[in-house]
């Protein structure tokens, strides 16, 4: 028997069953489908242009213990990020101010740098900040670049 034939002799069976009493009821089963699978997902492509600005750098200078790096003050041209790119041949604590008369704020948690180990750090500046570094001991700096990156308008 093909599985048509089988379908209708089976249709057959459950008219009579139903005729004589034997089903009171038939429920359908229905087969649920499977689940579609998830979407396709589309690469998505975000560019931001934030250009990367050097503010300043000095190499080869002989800092003196707890007096500013650079002679005047680093301008930051609006609001963003300040990266510190650093590294002296002296272990020593690297600070910075916001200001003239500001106050010093210690870069990685107060702990000495390692002579010889280049450093980065970042930390968020407002446009007008006035911006200088500061290092605990006499030491030579071997180099010190200072990077601008703008927030996202």
């Amino acid at each position: 028997m093909s599985s048509k034939e089988e379908r209708a002799a089976l249709a057959l069976l459950i008219a009579d069953a139903v005729r004589e009493g034997v089903i009171t009821a038939i429920q359908q089963i229905v087969t649920p489908a499977p689940p579609a699978p998830p979407p396709t997902p589309y690469p998505i492509t975000i560019t931001v242009k934030r250009e990367l600005t050097k503010l300043a750098v000095r190499k080869e200078a002989f800092v003196i213990a707890n007096m500013n790096v650079f002679d005047e003050g680093i301008k930051v041209p609006g609001d963003g990020t300040v990266g510190v790119c650093v590294c002296f041949d002296t272990d020593g604590v690297l600070s910075f101010k916001r200001s003239e008369g500001g106050s010093l704020e210690n870069f990685n948690e107060g702990v000495k740098l390692a002579a010889g180990g280049t450093y980065y750090f970042s930390f968020l500046a407002e446009k007008g900040d006035v911006l200088n570094f500061q290092y605990s001991v006499n030491a030579k700096l071997i180099s010190m670049y200072i990077y601008f990156v703008p927030d996202i308008a």
